[in-house]
């Protein structure tokens, strides 16, 4: 692809040496334009080590690729569940309005595990009501918001009590 259109790849700096193809490699909290888009660059270890996320603060829009899903997150391939907390920890600080663009469609999957251990969750019901309905009609659950997230994901919500004792964490250090 990079011979037939010229174009640059971008990638994280930590992945320089495993893929010789990135042109410009970034790393945490630089930015890079496209057209007339500021993009700053969230590095996200977890689902894998040099992982990269693109926020868009004109648009309110952060495309984190397999690090977070509607009510789930990604697979830890090469990093830590550590590395991975630590990563969404960065976006939980972003604006509540935030759009997250992530990589797949997951999102009835994830709520069936997410209602598995926080079923007394309203929003949580009331979502998959409302994406089961979206995926009825052949419509996408993608993009979710922060807010949502917050609100439903139990990758975000470590501090709910109903998730704790399901998963029989007892102390805020478990």
């Amino acid at each position: 692809m990079k011979a037939a259109t010229h174009c640059k790849v971008i990638g994280s700096k930590s992945d320089s040496a495993r893929i010789p193809a990135i042109n410009i490699t970034l790393q945490n909290n630089d930015t890079f334009k496209l057209g007339n888009s500021a993009i700053k660059v969230i590095e996200c270890s977890g689902h894998t080590l040099g992982y990269i996320a693109f926020y868009l603060a004109d648009a309110n829009a952060l495309f984190c690729g397999d690090t977070l899903f509607s009510m789930g997150c990604g697979r830890l391939f090469e990093g830590s569940a550590e590395q991975m907390w630590q990563s969404l920890t960065k976006f939980t600080q972003l604006p509540l309005d935030t759009q997250i663009y992530c990589a797949h469609e997951y999102s009835l999957a994830n709520a069936k595990f997410a209602l598995s251990i926080e079923a007394n969750n309203a929003k949580l019901t009331q979502t998959i009501e409302h994406m089961t309905q979206l995926r009825e009609d052949n419509t996408p659950t993608v993009p979710t918001s922060l807010k949502q997230e917050l609100a439903t994901n139990p990758f975000l919500r470590v501090n709910s009590v109903e998730i704790r004792s399901s998963l029989h964490l007892n102390s805020a250090t478990e």
